[in-house]
């Protein structure tokens, strides 16, 4: 069982913007072939807007890697002019203020070193689906016993510290 995300507010499925970046994929027996889109769809339209600009500087580019990496767009191409490049840099800025997953405003979440850049609603989402996957994995008492160890483990890094600014 898990939580949908909510809905994308982009104009863009993920098929759409397949088909139109696909004849910048290059050839499967190429060792540099591009293998599939590994962002949510709250960044389709930062890539399509990114895809015109590169197209317009080179339109025979060819894309090797689109990702999510570190809480940011990663687009992976081959050589571009310069303006190309600053392209890609203004188009991975916007995705860190961007949600990946419903395109609304977001912001840096994290937590357990995976960061993503989410909303509110859909951070929130995606901590109950990481708690409802731990209960199917380790069964509820499991859940309860980590909940609970965890919950005393801070109250006691919060005693400790203001401990330290008592003196």
């Amino acid at each position: 069982m898990k939580l949908p995300y909510r809905k994308a507010i982009t104009s863009l499925s993920e098929k759409h913007i397949m088909v139109l970046l696909s004849k910048h994929f290059g050839d499967r027996r190429d060792p540099d072939y591009y293998f599939g889109l590994g962002v949510g769809p709250g960044w389709n339209d930062i890539i399509y807007d990114l895809n015109k600009k590169l197209e317009a500087e080179k339109p025979d580019y060819k894309i090797l890697q689109i990702k999510e990496k570190f809480a940011g767009l990663r687009f992976y191409t081959d050589e571009l002019p310069y303006p190309g490049w600053d392209a890609i840099e203004e188009a991975e800025n916007r995705s860190f203020e961007t949600c990946e997953e419903c395109g609304r405003p977001g912001k840096i979440w994290g937590r357990n070193g995976w960061i993503r850049t989410l909303c509110w609603i859909d951070y929130q989402v995606s901590e109950i689906n990481k708690n409802l996957w731990y209960v199917q994995r380790m069964g509820l008492s499991a859940f309860f016993k980590t909940y609970f160890h965890l919950r005393r483990l801070n109250r006691d890094r919060k005693r400790k510290e203001s401990a330290k600014n008592d003196i």
